[in-house]
């Protein structure tokens, strides 16, 4: 087991590399009430399946997704966040080792 940005993985290859220019992530609105949108792109040196991660202020697990087969084709998924409680937020988004962390915050007005 690996611990990685305080999230703890299985993966015996995770390499917690954070390399930015392999991959792109985007989110928005942000802060965001109801529907967060999350945009992908990844470099054609990387490919694969991923994990998505939402981790609230306590450093719980709220939310976990595997991301399969994602290419240098540009992936985009809205997620209803809706149920979450008003706070701070940390989406970890992990592709084959590599990883980045979005913030965002979720607000009820």
């Amino acid at each position: 087991m690996t611990n990685v940005a305080g999230l703890n993985t299985n993966q015996s290859t995770y390499t917690g590399v954070c390399q930015n220019d392999l991959f792109f992530a985007f989110i928005s609105p942000n802060p965001v009430r109801n529907n967060l949108t999350l945009a992908i792109q990844l470099t054609s040196q990387l490919t694969g399946n991923g994990t998505l991660q939402i981790v609230n202020n306590f450093g719980n697990v709220v939310f976990t997704e595997l991301l399969n087969s994602l290419s240098s084709i540009p992936f985009q998924r809205t997620y209803d966040v809706s149920y979450l409680e008003p706070g701070l937020y940390l989406m970890v988004i992990q592709v084959q080792g590599v990883y980045t962390v979005k913030k965002f915050i979720k607000h009820n007005y």
